[in-house]
């Protein structure tokens, strides 16, 4: 691999390493990817998601719900469907 620590392939291979259920490792390559690519907004957001995902996947309900928190402040898309996701996360937390 000719650039292994662009933001892309970071983000690529947490991806890959994901859905390998290789969760602590994909958790590394998110995080990598937002340290390395702060100005690319959209990728930012994408990092984003698939670390509130991967934090749901290992019951880890408040540091999902941080990144659903910031996506929905950050982001145009769902503003309904992070909320959402902020809600199942304090509900399996307690937090309600």
């Amino acid at each position: 691999v000719e650039f292994p620590n662009s933001a892309i392939f970071l983000y690529i291979h947490g991806r890959l390493e994901r859905l390998k259920g290789q969760q602590q490792e994909a958790i590394r390559r998110f995080n990598a990817c937002l340290d390395v690519q702060a100005d690319w907004v959209q990728l930012q957001h994408l990092c984003c998601y698939e670390l509130g995902w991967t934090y749901f996947a290992l019951g880890e309900w408040g540091r999902s719900r941080a990144y659903w928190a910031r996506l929905r402040e950050e982001s145009q898309w769902s503003k309904a469907f992070y909320t959402y996701m902020i809600g199942i996360c304090l509900l399996y937390d307690g937090d309600t």
